[in-house]
């Protein structure tokens, strides 16, 4: 679950509770150093690079900091990477840490 917290969390065995903020700014860092490239001939390479390309930062009024697509342009591509590259970082929990064996 994408979640407006601070840090993420364990619910269960592939239940997490993960942050916006920390979905975003990984996958921020891994493109800027180059460490994640979009290969061009991918199904919807293009559209992916157009959603990341209207996807900003914003704060609200209260002053919290708001991620997704510009008005009228969407971000689920860019949601699921971060997803991806998300799960693809985390180290395995053990089974025993949920009371399963």
């Amino acid at each position: 679950m994408i979640t407006g917290g601070d840090k993420a969390s364990a619910e269960g065995i592939n239940t997490y509770r993960v942050p916006k903020i920390q979905l975003v700014s990984q996958l921020q860092v891994l493109l800027h150093e180059g460490r994640l490239q979009i290969q061009k001939d991918l199904i919807n390479a293009q559209a992916l690079v157009r959603e990341l390309q209207d996807f900003r930062a914003s704060y609200s009024d209260s002053g919290r900091m708001q991620f997704g697509a510009r008005e009228g342009a969407h971000d689920d591509l860019v949601l699921a990477l971060a997803i991806a590259v998300w799960d693809a970082t985390q180290k395995p929990v053990p089974a025993a840490v949920f009371g399963y064996y």
